[in-house]
């Protein structure tokens, strides 16, 4: 099984109608065996508690993870997880980038679940130029949340850096007859939006960009707002705004921590976002490319999900941490290789495909089902 994890994504992929440019993400989608599910639900905006929550099978409220900062081991239990389960039937389990939340198990004092998911080292690609072998494995810099970063190479990136990873524990474990459960975690469109250049030239200019279709908070919201919004949420500490929305900032017009973005700078934040949505199904298709380079494609299983999504400006809010369906609602993409469905039930797959050979699913699904 191939387990592929985009951070902060939301539906904004060319197979969902989406603005952003992704080929890789779409030619998965089209292939037999592949199924998107168009109402796909997680638990909770927020990273740590949705990955502790996808990954064990419960909902926060039996984890207990609600913030960034707690453990589920620590506070709800010693679950099995995902890849612990595939570990303890005699499965190949390796993973690399953010597929846990980074938070460190008090009991060990590791992160990424080091100790009980894995059958080897666990891999994120170091952020400093100076610790990355061979290249530059640029991070970003979260004083700008958009960034057309002149470094072109997507190698000198971090993304890249863990997709080439897995690339590398494929082949090796194309070697073996040993099945293998192997989890890529691709950090972006998680802010900032620092990712080579090219992936801005495929959009419009800023100036040309559209807001979102409801742009403005809801009429009478008053005092409702502070519960459902999170001011600190998104971008507001990037540079841009931080001026702006910081009752501390030195100079600069007030706009308030519940204002409403300015539309040049919201148009920014949006271009950006899908730059990086492309950057991401760049990395998503290295790792897709040699599946199928390895042959391994018609006998493995691929799940592709984001751990949440994102408000781009949808009822006036940029970020997640809210209910609204533009935050919890996120791609899921199952595809089962024909030869595993078997006869009758890859026929009734084929039949299924719509004009677009896409096969979708209007079924109510949330992640803690995964």
């Amino acid at each position: 099984m191939l387990f592929l994890v985009s951070d902060d994504l939301r539906p904004e992929l060319g197979v969902y109608g989406g603005k952003a440019i992704t080929p890789n993400v779409d030619k998965l989608a089209k292939s037999p065996g592949a199924v998107v599910m168009e109402r796909s639900y997680v638990q909770q905006a927020i990273c740590c508690p949705t990955r502790s929550s996808f990954l064990t099978g419960r909902r926060p409220d039996t984890t207990k993870v609600w913030d960034l900062h707690t453990h589920f081991r620590a506070s709800g239990g010693a679950f099995t997880t995902l890849p612990q389960f595939f570990l303890q039937n005699g499965w190949y389990s390796m993973g690399m980038g953010k597929v846990f939340h980074p938070v460190k198990d008090p009991a060990t004092g590791l992160a990424d679940d080091v100790g009980f998911s894995w059958s080897g080292p666990y891999f994120r690609a170091p952020a400093e130029p100076e610790a990355c072998e061979g290249g530059h494995c640029l991070g970003g810099n979260m004083t700008m949340c958009w960034n057309e970063n002149t470094q072109e190479d997507d190698g000198y990136y971090v993304d890249t850096a863990n997709a080439r990873h897995g690339v590398a524990i494929m082949r090796n474990a194309s070697k073996s007859s040993q099945p293998f459960f192997i989890a890529v975690g691709i950090h972006r469109p998680h802010l900032p939006w620092d990712v080579p250049a090219h992936y801005y030239s495929l959009y419009p200019s800023a100036e040309d960009t559209a807001l979102a279709d409801h742009n403005t908070m809801p009429k009478n919201y008053g005092a409702a707002q502070q519960w459902s919004w999170d001011p600190q949420s998104g971008p507001r500490h990037c540079g841009p705004l931080n001026a702006l929305s910081d009752p501390e900032a030195p100079g600069g017009v007030k706009m308030g921590q519940y204002a409403l973005v300015p539309d040049d700078v919201a148009r920014n934040f949006r271009r950006g976002y899908y730059a990086a949505v492309s950057s991401m199904d760049y990395n998503m298709g290295l790792v897709l490319d040699e599946l199928t380079a390895l042959q391994l494609d018609k006998k493995t299983i691929v799940v592709f999900l984001g751990d949440h999504a994102w408000q781009l400006g949808d009822i006036g809010e940029f970020g997640k941490k809210t209910n609204f369906e533009r935050a919890t609602r996120t791609p899921l993409i199952f595809r089962v290789p024909p030869a595993l469905l078997g006869a009758e039930a890859a026929a009734a797959h084929a039949a299924a495909r719509g004009p677009d050979g896409v096969v979708r699913s209007h079924a109510l699904v949330e992640f803690v089902d995964m």
